[in-house]
């Protein structure tokens, strides 16, 4: 019941930071230089689920599973109370207002200024569309798929772990590669690319997870599905950001990705195995991602693109 507690605080914090941290970064970030700060807000997201699947991955292979069960589940939950959350705190005490947010509350107009390009809610809309296949890629492959592995497929879980565990490396420097490559490119062309992607390989991707008992091969499919999702999440952050002024940035983003992160995320595990067990298959849990990749391509195909532009105030 604590530990539950725990993550009920934890996620309304992340709910009010999640938004807030996006917009600190892309408006503190030189010209040119948007999709890389804001990609960090979710590459070092990734190093700390990094550091838990390592954590998870180590403990079940250094401890029986008697020992794990008694007292060996604590360990990650000490490491994260004693020594990241002091360093948490400090951090969110010392920073300043960025200069966009200041020069926004100077200005006597802002507020009443129309929104560019339509109203806040279609904003907020599309933002939970482009970011859905991203959340649910995420929660399926990531999340699902290591559960998935030795449940309807043939790798061990133990093995399952440290697949996830390597995957979640390369997802953070494909999150931050695309980024990077955002910023040269554009916002479009890495979540276009990762959208088709999905559409065309979440598939065949799950007939392999079902049907091969090949570690390397698993590790190399979760690699690519990890280049994918880094693809979109290096860029969605700074594309979202972007179709909102400085007065609305922090509630628009937080909208659409709390709402996102909610309805399509969390629930990305109970709706695979759902469509597992109506369908009979354990392929069908491809169904959801494609889905969403479909929807966020048709969205992303009616952006206008925001890279090369000024942020709006």
């Amino acid at each position: 019941m604590l530990l539950t507690l725990c993550r009920l605080v934890q996620g309304f914090s992340t709910g009010g930071e999640a938004g807030t941290a996006v917009a600190y970064l892309v408006e503190w970030a030189p010209e040119g230089r948007r999709g890389l700060y804001s990609s960090v807000s979710h590459a070092t997201g990734v190093g700390g689920t990094l550091i838990a699947a390592g954590l998870a991955a180590s403990l079940s292979t250094v401890l029986d599973s008697a020992s794990l069960h008694a007292w060996g589940w604590r360990i990650p939950f000490l490491i994260g109370g004693l020594v990241i959350a002091p360093i948490g705190y400090y951090l969110r005490t010392k920073v300043d207002e960025t200069p966009s947010f200041s020069a926004a509350l100077r200005d006597d107009d802002a507020t009443s200024r129309p929104m560019p390009n339509g109203p806040v809610w279609l904003h907020c809309l599309k933002a939970i569309a482009i970011s859905s296949v991203w959340f649910v890629s995420y929660n399926v492959f990531m999340v699902y798929v290591p559960a998935f592995l030795p449940t309807h497929g043939h790798i061990r879980g133990g093995d399952a772990l440290w697949i996830t565990t390597v995957g979640f490396v390369g997802m953070l420097v494909c999150i931050l590669a695309a980024g990077m490559l955002s910023d040269k490119m554009g916002r479009k062309p890495p979540l276009l690319v990762g959208a088709i992607g999905f559409i065309v390989c979440a598939y065949p991707i799950f007939l392999l997870f079902s049907t091969s008992s090949s570690v390397v091969l698993v590790l190399l499919a979760v690699l690519f599905c990890n280049a994918l999702i880094g693809l979109i999440a290096g860029s969605c952050t700074a594309a979202i950001a972007e179709m909102f002024p400085t007065r609305v940035r922090t509630t628009g983003v937080s909208i659409g990705y709390g709402i996102s992160v909610t309805v399509f995320g969390g629930f990305a595990s109970v709706v695979s195995e759902a469509l597992i067990k109506f369908t009979g298959s354990p392929l069908s849990s491809s169904y959801f991602v494609i889905a969403t990749a479909v929807i966020s391509l048709c969205v992303v195909l009616s952006l206008k693109e925001t890279a090369h532009r000024p942020l709006v105030v």
